[in-house]
């Protein structure tokens, strides 16, 4: 657990431990779940507040989903981090949960999240009128950090947009579970956006604390922000469902255009076993049999059917 305290007019204070909450200013409590999972009782010693039972378990839980809950003691909000700065496709996210109240914010992290720490780096190096007055503020800055990996995120999805394109303009591709892979990590990023959306707003709507105009505003700001993400993610589904399409389309016309030359190839030769048959059923007497000649005009004859059924299929562009 570690401890900044904010005081007017002052610079942020690492300290080791806090026996009470400060009477001007308000205090950042950053835990870390996996190495401090009994947090609770340190924190309700030193903050003066009690966490729910249930909220501590999902303080805890590594993969609980975005999450609001009020309670008249604190607001809690569970919302997804990625584990680095500009984050690729292929990043997971964890869970980071806060409680805010009137003099603290708490957040709950997991060890693989570097979020609170580059806003703590960050903090220090501003100037004392560039910092938090309150803990609604602080969150901000945390919110609007874990906002800006998701919209550094559209980078990557650009270039991985660009690789579906080259994989499916591929007749031959057969990797579809690698395709549906991706296609639910797009559900999944569209998902986590939306569900931050729904979040933030409900939380702006129904928190009882008291946020200030400009605080007001930069949330709605983050909501938008979380909004153009989300329409771009969900254009990049579309334009791979197109793919999809666009690929299944050109492997049924290949289909169909095999299936169209052997239906041509059984057209001409058809005729021509039928008169081969004929010429070749076991009678005493068959016309133009005895002919010197018979043979060569029968295979003339065969030769001519097959050459003008091809040059008609063609004609009519059949073939």
């Amino acid at each position: 657990m570690e401890t900044i305290v904010f005081e007017p007019a002052k610079k942020p204070v690492l300290v080791k431990h806090l026996n009470e909450l400060p009477e001007r200013g308000f205090a950042w409590i950053n835990i870390n779940r996996q190495t401090l999972p009994q947090w609770a009782k340190q924190c309700q010693e030193n903050a003066g507040f009690k966490i729910h039972e249930s909220h501590l378990k999902d303080s805890l839980n590594a993969k609980h989903p975005p999450y609001y809950n009020g309670t008249k003691h604190y607001d809690m909000l569970v919302l997804h981090s990625f584990s680095k700065e500009n984050p690729n496709f292929q990043s997971e996210t964890s869970p980071i949960v806060f409680f805010l109240t009137p003099k603290c914010l708490l957040s709950v992290f997991s060890s693989e999240s570097n979020l609170t720490q580059r806003i703590k780096e960050k903090l220090f190096e501003r100037d004392i009128d560039q910092l938090p007055d309150e803990p609604a503020e602080l969150l901000y800055l945390l919110v609007n950090t874990l906002t800006d990996d998701f919209l550094s995120l559209r980078d990557p999805l650009s270039l991985q947009s660009e690789e579906w394109r080259n994989i499916l303009s591929n007749r031959q591709f057969q990797n579809w579970e690698f395709l549906l892979e991706n296609r639910l990590k797009l559900r999944y990023f569209s998902n986590i956006c939306e569900q931050h959306l729904n979040i933030l707003e409900q939380w702006r709507n129904d928190t009882h604390y008291k946020i200030d105009e400009d605080t007001s505003i930069h949330f709605k700001d983050i909501e938008e922000h979380f909004e153009r993400v989300l329409r771009y993610i969900e254009r990049l589904q579309s334009e791979m469902d197109f793919l999809i399409q666009l690929n299944f389309s050109a492997m049924t016309q290949r289909s169909n255009r095999i299936v169209g030359i052997l239906t041509a190839v059984s057209v001409i030769f058809l005729p021509l076993n039928l008169i081969a048959g004929i010429f070749g059923m076991n009678f005493s007497v068959i016309p133009f049999q005895a002919e010197p000649f018979g043979f060569y005009g029968t295979v003339l004859s065969l030769f001519s059917l097959g050459v003008g059924l091809f040059t008609f299929l063609k004609w009519k562009k059949w073939i």
